[in-house]
């Protein structure tokens, strides 16, 4: 379970990278339109992709890996903010390390995320990945 510090100090990347235009963090017509219409990912997006295979891409060595989008999991309630975590439940024996991946969900739309490792739970790798979005 992602504890309130965790999700605090995971969180504030996210805070930064929702401040920068959608273009700076991927293409524009990569992503689905948020409530502005900027491209931004939102919780309601991957709720609808949950049980669905995700396709991780390591842009620095080119290393691919698929995990499986197992909860949307709700952060602290603010009406301006969009706070969630999602947990990814990988491939046996393929564990990911902490960082940015091009990250490909079941629709076919990509975007960079950053992933960290989670728990491993007969013999399967979770990860996470952290979202504060200003809405």
């Amino acid at each position: 379970m992602t504890k309130r510090r965790d999700f605090l100090l995971t969180g504030t990347a996210g805070v930064a990278a929702g401040l920068l235009p959608a273009t700076l963090l991927a293409g524009p017509r990569d992503l689905p339109a948020g409530p502005a219409g900027d491209g931004t990912l939102l919780s309601e997006h991957f709720r609808a992709l949950v049980d669905g295979t995700f396709r991780f891409v390591d842009p620095l060595s080119g290393a691919s890996a698929s995990a499986r989008l197992s909860a949307v999991r709700d952060g602290p309630r603010h009406p301006r903010l969009d706070q969630f975590s999602l947990l990814f439940q990988g491939e046996p024996g393929a564990a990911m390390a902490e960082g940015i991946y091009r990250m490909t969900d079941p629709t076919g739309r990509a975007t960079d995320i950053f992933v960290i490792p989670g728990t491993r739970e007969a013999g399967a790798d979770y990860l996470h990945a952290e979202f504060c979005i200003i809405v």
